[in-house]
Parts: structure tokens; C-alpha cells; sequence
């Protein structure tokens, strides 16, 4: 988020989702969710032949980009 630009962001407990329970958020900027992050689930890493434990994300770009300041300016 730093890279961005974006410095009004904190995350929140999310439950839920492909994530492993208590390892995941949702990522919100201005109060509003943009995204989640965490890691997955060792069912959902198991469906897709994934043999170690594996973090991911998602983020809504154009949301994001309406929500935040631009950082140019």
C-alpha cells in the first residue's frame, strides 16, 4: 500500500473466504473494503495441488483508485 501512495489503510479481522481462520483481512482504505489478504486454507491449497502453505491477496484496483488520495497530488 505504501508503494502506492495510499497512507489511510488498516486492516480488519475478515472470516471467511478461501482464508485460513484467524489469518486473513480485509484491507480498507477510507473505511471502505477494497481487498483481502491472508493465507489460504490447506483445503483450498490442497484442491489445487499446492504442497505448502501459501499467502495471497486480492484487491479491487479501480475501487482503490476511487477511494484514495493520488499520490501525485
Amino acid at each position: 500500500m505504501r508503494e502506492l501512495g495510499c497512507t489511510d489503510w488498516t486492516l480488519a479481522v475478515l472470516e471467511g473466504g478461501p482464508w485460513l481462520e484467524g489469518r486473513s483481512a480485509s484491507i480498507m482504505v477510507n473505511g471502505i473494503t477494497v481487498g483481502e489478504c491472508g493465507e489460504l486454507d490447506p483445503h483450498v491449497s490442497e484442491s489445487f495441488d499446492l504442497n505448502v502453505p501459501m499467502s495471497g491477496a486480492q484487491i479491487d484496483v479501480q475501487l482503490l483508485s476511487s477511494v484514495m488520495q493520488d499520490p501525485v497530488h
